[in-house]
């Protein structure tokens, strides 16, 4: 589905995903994002024009930016946790990470028994992957995955807002499959995001928040990842708010400064963990939701 391009300026334009009519919702710097009241999508009022860009960027580019991160080490509490709520559903077999990046959550998989294959855009990150767990891990996209290979476990940390048309990656997803396999999704949650920074506006200059936001081409919310797995198939079965990483912790930062964001996120991350459990499930507000989804039967909530 691709509608034309808009102008950025325009009050409403169609949901990329279902069409319907959707107002401007708030600015971010020079970007408009609009936000859909039927499937709960917000969307960059212009993404139409920025799928060559986005794969361009993480083919060329990510690995550059955004390495000192991965090799940080701060997010193998994230990938330990993914991989106890995985094993809780479904006994270590085939596991696909998607956008693996340098490999770091495909080595802690395959620790734990997981046959484990990745895929990544990134010529550098793939390098990195490869000298981790071997030669299981393709360059280039999901629809570069050979059609005929099924996976038990599918994971996407931190990738599927990031992706381009992303519905359709779910349908492609959904395919590659093994008939009773799950997925794990991690990604921030664009209904947190984008109160954080309508609330900025109204209180204090919204660069200040610029660290504790991310908006890429979508923002996706619980109500827009339940309607795409439930109209592609899939058999939602936890919709949650995920743990935090504390954020990036630059080692310039100086303890204080870092011990400050870590004991932030702790409060921030209980706080959202009470309301979740007081309205059972029903109010998922963290910085980062966390989906497990199955296909087929053979995946019950626990």
């Amino acid at each position: 589905m691709r509608l034309p391009a808009r102008d950025a300026c325009a009050e409403v334009v169609s949901c990329p995903y279902c069409t319907t009519s959707s107002p401007l919702y708030f600015s971010f710097h020079s970007r408009m994002f609009h936000r859909c009241h039927s499937c709960g999508l917000i969307f960059d009022g212009q993404w139409s024009e920025k799928d060559e860009s986005y794969i361009t960027y993480y083919q060329n580019s990510y690995f550059d930016d955004h390495a000192r991160a991965q090799l940080s080490g701060q997010r193998t509490a994230i990938y330990r946790h993914a991989l106890r709520l995985l094993q809780r559903h479904k006994k270590p077999g085939s596991l696909l990470d998607v956008g693996c990046g340098c490999g770091f959550f495909l080595q802690e998989a395959q620790e734990c028994g997981w046959q484990v294959f990745g895929v990544d855009p990134s010529e550098k990150s793939v390098a990195q992957a490869r000298a981790l767990v071997g030669e299981n891990v393709l360059c280039g996209t999901l629809h570069d995955v050979p059609s005929d290979q099924r996976f038990d476990a599918i994971t996407l940390i931190n990738v599927l807002d990031d992706m381009v048309n992303a519905w359709i990656q779910l349908e492609k997803l959904h395919d590659l499959l093994a008939p009773e396999g799950i997925i794990y999704l991690r990604f921030p949650n664009g209904s947190f995001h984008s109160s954080v920074v309508r609330m900025a506006r109204m209180l204090f200059r919204t660069q200040l928040m610029n660290p504790f936001v991310v908006f890429h081409v979508y923002a996706i919310t619980p109500r827009t990842i339940g309607r795409w797995l439930g109209d592609k198939g899939f058999s939602p079965i936890r919709i949650s708010n995920a743990p935090l990483t504390g954020g990036t912790e630059l080692q310039d930062q100086g303890a204080v400064v870092r011990g400050a964001r870590r004991a932030v996120s702790l409060v921030t991350e209980t706080v959202f963990k009470g309301v979740e459990r007081l309205t059972c499930g029903r109010w998922v507000w963290g910085p980062s939701v966390e989906v497990i989804a199955g296909k087929g039967r053979g995946c019950h909530r626990p």
